[in-house]
């Protein structure tokens, strides 16, 4: 059974859960859409809206055929990245 954060309080949670996400992608074989994701993470950013707008466009695009656990995953992970700031409380940028 998958352990799936419903909810994030912080950018530091989500992060951590994006890594698990990307490891749980890969044990089902979706190489390159974790392989997508490690990228993005990797990848040093000048800010964290980039990084998230990075993530949001990127989960919204994979189109693969997921376990329903996996496809909810992907969405609350790419719902997080595109609407960040009002979930976190941070007003406008």
């Amino acid at each position: 059974m998958l352990v799936v954060s419903m909810s994030y309080s912080n950018l530091k949670e989500y992060y951590e859960d994006v890594q698990r996400l990307i490891q749980h992608l890969r044990l089902e074989s979706f190489d390159q859409e974790a392989e997508e994701l490690a990228t993005l993470m990797g990848t040093a950013w000048t800010t964290g809206s980039e990084l998230l707008g990075s993530l949001s466009i990127a989960l919204g695009q994979f189109k693969g055929r997921y376990p329903t656990e996996t496809k909810d995953w992907l969405r609350r992970c790419e719902n997080f990245a595109a609407n960040h700031r009002a979930i976190l409380g941070l007003g406008d940028e």
